[in-house]
């Protein structure tokens, strides 16, 4: 990629809008729940799944942690009649949900698993979870954080070249002491399986998998993201 007026993250572009909505979709239809069912947006962020999440299903709960996009997510829902009705904005982490036990039929995380306790996560979203409930994530694995590397040392970005070293070395850490000492943390397929089969789940699939053209599946070998949908025992 060549040009200073770039950001230093884009690795391929344009975004193809038609071709993230069709694999939004296709990750709805297969959680298997019908659209009457109530969902969980666990880390709802920008609100784009959010959005892709109440154009299918009845009612919607969006969990996010931080007061300033939870507003920001808030105002959005209120401001379209289409959603006032079936989405709710509330506060919340992974690890701790404040909902009654077996409430969902389904619980969606769109890149916000990295940032959890794995699983005490995975735990408290097994228990919110009707029996027979899916929960499928999105996460980075290993791949993205050295990717980070290359593009903060191509670009002379020091910030993005520690974000990146910091993460990969504090998650080989966190998984050899279960110490956390950073806000993300990737993880890899048989490392995610393993932590929801403890919590409790069967896994459906688990598979490379990204909703967007920013990063490549992989770099050098690596995994940059994967995807998993798991079913409540």
């Amino acid at each position: 990629m060549s040009g200073a007026s770039q950001p230093y993250w884009l690795v391929k572009e344009p975004v193809d809008t038609e071709r993230l909505a069709k694999r939004r979709d296709a990750v709805v239809e297969a959680s298997g729940i019908g659209d009457g069912g109530l969902v969980m947006d666990l880390g709802s962020g920008s609100g784009m799944w959010l959005l892709a999440l109440a154009s299918r299903f009845e009612r919607v709960v969006a969990v996010e942690l931080d007061g300033e996009t939870r507003t920001r997510l808030a105002q959005m829902v209120a401001g379209r009649a289409d959603l006032r009705d079936r989405v709710t904005v509330t506060g919340g982490s992974g690890e701790s949900l404040a909902f009654a036990d077996s409430m969902f039929d389904a619980v969606f995380c769109k890149n916000a698993f990295q940032y959890m306790n794995h699983l005490p996560a995975a735990r408290e979203i097994h228990r919110v979870l009707k029996p027979g409930g899916r929960f499928f994530f999105n996460c980075n694995a290993a791949g993205y954080y050295l990717l980070q590397v290359a593009l903060g040392l191509r670009h002379g970005s020091g910030g993005k070249v520690r974000f990146g070293l910091t993460c990969f070395f504090g998650t080989l850490l966190n998984q050899a002491t279960g110490r956390r000492i950073v806000g993300q943390r990737f993880s890899s397929i048989g490392w995610a399986t393993r932590v929801l089969e403890r919590a409790g789940f069967d896994i459906v699939r688990a598979e490379p998998w990204i909703d967007h053209e920013l990063f490549p599946l992989e770099w050098k070998g690596f995994l940059t993201h994967f995807a998993v949908l798991a079913l409540k025992r």
